[in-house]
């Protein structure tokens, strides 16, 4: 969960064009698909189609159970959440038609001030579930940008050398019960938002003790 975290919120944004701009889809399947392996063929021809047609881009994709469809019907369904990056303008028409299995929904990614964390929900069921025994619990493109992990004695040592003002930062929780270290305060900063404008698009996540930060780094 944390890895999805980290890999959308790095790669939230790097595509700025109008018609290129992220999105969340989510694929559905009209007949009760059960069958995970079988599930997955579908999900990766998807993407082979799409990029045959409109060209590469990156994407992450979490496959999920239908909870509320299995505790009404008690049959566990597949389907997929997909974060997608630099993919061009497609019309839900046309995005259906290339599933052929049912339906696809459509979010702007920019909806979310944090896309990361509301990408992970969709595991919490699912993480330790046995459905997901000996399978891939996300699957990812080879060209997204993976962070970048830096190390020190403090995060203020880490923020004063990559030069992060405090109005790039989004959020601030603390988590109290971790047993190794006690509370650990998560900061995520945008570098979007950068006053002076340098090295747009870059998403920085600093961790309070020990000093942590990451940075979004084409892999």
């Amino acid at each position: 969960m944390r890895q999805v975290k980290r890999v959308i919120n790095a790669n939230a944004g790097r595509h700025s064009a109008e018609r290129n701009r992220d999105k969340f889809l989510t694929l559905t399947f009209a007949k009760n698909m059960t069958d995970i392996q079988q599930a997955n063929r579908h999900f990766h021809n998807f993407v082979k189609k799409l990029r045959y047609r409109h060209g590469a881009f990156e994407y992450l994709g979490v496959p999920q159970i239908q909870w509320e469809r299995y505790e009404k019907y008690g049959v566990k369904v597949w389907h997929y959440h997909v974060a997608v990056f630099g993919l061009p303008y497609v019309p839900q028409k046309e995005l259906v038609e290339t599933w052929g299995h049912g339906t696809v929904s459509i979010e702007a990614m920019e909806s979310y001030e944090n896309p990361g964390s509301y990408m992970a929900r969709y595991m919490v069921k699912d993480f330790s579930g046995e459905e997901l025994t000996g399978h891939r619990r996300f699957f990812t493109s080879q060209g997204l940008y993976r962070p970048e992990e830096i190390r020190a004695e403090s995060v203020g040592e880490i923020l004063k050398g990559l030069n992060i003002p405090e109005e790039c930062k989004t959020y601030e929780v603390t988590y109290i019960n971790n047993p190794l270290v006690g509370a650990v305060t998560y900061r995520h900063y945008d570098l979007r938002k950068r006053r002076q404008g340098r090295e747009e698009g870059r998403v920085a996540d600093s961790r309070a003790t020990p000093g942590h930060v990451e940075r979004g780094l084409q892999s």
